[in-house]
């Protein structure tokens, strides 16, 4: 019934269909039959197509862990009743405006309704910083639908990274026809670049070779101090809320404010994000797409979609999360002068319509700097954006 290829993309199936007494059965299959295909880009590369399977590039083994390769099921399975009159929330997100010259903020809220034959009710957003909810009639086709409300927030006690002010947030509840509800928790702050040619917005293309660089979170800048988060298990599904506090504590005690995710790693359970958020840890993060040597990411089409279905799932899910002030594209790839038709890195400027924001770096002189200049490399940094996040 259900293919997977990602380990970080939301599935769902239909099951309506099926009657009686039955079993859901998961066949697992060794990681190394997803590397059969090979093409003229991988063909000298052990396991060429591992660049194709979406899951830690770290699991084939880096220079700090051993090759393990894991498979099998590692997020939550649940099984949704839709009653034939009514609906099921199956996803709430939020996207938080504003703070820059006042102490008001727009909430733009996206609720995810599935519906058998269509439904009409009434949807409920609780929000914990209004006194009273917000309430709008909603009539559901069949199928799949998104409503979209915005709600507005004055006087809140702002989110400030540690060490600058309590990490405050705020709860959000979603409901539909009076049947379940779900929530998240929101934090309500500013973030922006700023460089020598000004204040940017986060996801604009500004600055130069020369530029300094700082990061301002309510109008503050910030001293930011941190360190770089690779997988804390080999298998990832045995990672725990417990284990990453710990984490959590100890970079509070390190005196630091801010890791980086790093993009050979996972995107992580939602407990990271709502612990970093607890704790006033800022979270700059990569997209998981890293550098292997030689094995460059294809730009063939059934790929570049498997990449913009997961960036619009990932992203959209963890838009609501404060502690998080950076979405960087990849770690370390490069952009090479290439004229192979499938070679790599295209999609970044295609498919997921990402800003580049190029960041000159400094230039060696003598030797170094012509050799550069003939393996006509560039290495860029690019700060992701999607329209999930406008």
């Amino acid at each position: 019934m259900l293919a997977t290829d990602s380990a970080w993309t939301r599935y769902s199936v239909p099951i309506s269909a099926v009657t009686g007494s039955n079993t859901i059965s998961i066949r697992i299959a060794s990681v190394y039959s997803q590397c059969e295909f090979t093409d003229p880009v991988h063909s000298n590369v052990s396991c060429p197509s591992r660049v194709y399977v979406r899951q830690a590039a770290s699991s084939w083994g880096w220079d700090w862990v051993k090759r393990y390769s894991p498979v099998g099921v590692w997020r939550p399975i649940f099984l949704g009743f839709i009653p034939h009159d009514g609906g099921m929330l199956t996803g709430l997100s939020a996207v938080v405006r504003g703070g820059d010259q006042t102490m008001t903020f727009t909430v733009d809220v996206a609720v995810n309704i599935k519906t058998v034959n269509g439904a009409e009710g009434t949807l409920v957003l609780s929000p914990s910083w209004l006194a009273a909810p917000y309430q709008q009639q909603v009539k559901a086709p069949p199928g799949d639908s998104v409503v979209q409300v915005q709600l507005q927030a004055k006087d809140v006690h702002l989110w400030w990274p540690a060490g600058y002010g309590d990490p405050v947030c705020y709860n959000l509840t979603a409901s539909f026809a009076g049947g379940q509800s779900t929530s998240i928790k929101l934090g309500f702050r500013s973030v922006r670049l700023q460089t020598d040619s000004g204040v940017a917005e986060l996801g604009e293309s500004e600055g130069s070779g020369n530029s300094s660089m700082n990061l301002l979170v309510n109008g503050v800048r910030l001293l930011v101090r941190g360190s770089s988060f690779v997988p804390m298990d080999s298998f990832s599904g045995r990672l725990s809320g417990a284990r990453v506090e710990r984490l959590m504590q100890s970079v509070l005690a390190a005196n630091m404010n801010a890791l980086r995710v790093w993009g050979g790693g996972d995107f992580l359970p939602p407990f990271f994000y709502d612990l970093a958020d607890s704790y006033g840890i800022l979270i700059l993060h990569d997209y998981m797409l890293t550098w292997y040597p030689n094995v460059p990411y294809p730009a063939f089409p059934e790929f570049t979609e498997r990449i913009v279905e997961e960036t619009t799932h990932v992203v959209t899910a963890l838009a609501h999360h404060p502690s998080i002030v950076l979405w960087f594209g990849n770690n370390e790839d490069m952009v090479t002068k290439d004229t192979h038709p499938h070679n790599t890195q295209k999609y970044l400027y295609i498919s997921i319509h990402a800003y580049q924001h190029t960041q000159h770096t400094r230039e060696k002189r003598g030797r170094e700097r012509e050799k550069r200049e003939k393996r006509r490399v560039v290495r860029t940094a690019f700060v992701l954006y999607c329209e999930s996040h406008r």
